[in-house]
């Protein structure tokens, strides 16, 4: 009886001659992801640029409704920043992954090893974050309190 189907023998290789990339589409891949990399950061939506976006808390006024709104524009805006910053990891990451399958993991450079590790590091802090995040909105909308909510509002400082 022969060995089930996607077993691979000790010596042979788990792919197949047909999965082989080609280096020219991956190459032109790479190029279109870099420049993808490159317009996120030329546009308003790089994680630089909306950092820089900030309104400072008397802006809105000095009563409840101003102080909320302000809390919640803070929040949106740090969301946001990390979701530009996550993209941007992630396109970067993808362009690492698309040279090494091109080039052979042997034959990328440490730079770009150890710059993948840290892309890796920092999405899963975020997806640790995000866990978090969901898992305390939960609690609150079940009636419970959250043992780390702020309810008051943001504890964070903007400029200004």
């Amino acid at each position: 009886m022969g060995l089930p189907h996607g077993t691979v023998q000790p010596g042979e290789s788990p792919s197949s001659p047909d999965l082989k990339p080609d280096p020219e589409s991956l190459a032109d891949f790479k190029k279109a992801l870099d420049t993808v990399l490159q317009d996120l950061d030329k546009s308003y939506a790089s994680h630089s640029k909306l950092s820089d976006q900030t309104v400072t808390h008397t802006s809105y006024g000095d009563f409840d409704e101003a102080r909320t709104l302000a809390s919640t524009y803070d929040s949106v805006h740090d969301t946001l920043k990390t979701l530009a910053q996550a993209w941007g990891d992630q396109i970067e990451a993808l362009g690492i992954c698309v040279d090494m399958a091109n080039r052979g993991y042997q034959g990328v450079d440490e730079e770009h090893r150890d710059r993948l590790r840290v892309l890796q590091a920092r999405m899963q802090q975020f997806s640790a974050q995000q866990s978090q995040t969901q898992a305390q909105d939960a609690s609150l909308s079940n009636g419970g309190q959250g043992s780390t909510n702020n309810a008051g509002g943001n504890s964070r400082s903007m400029g200004g």
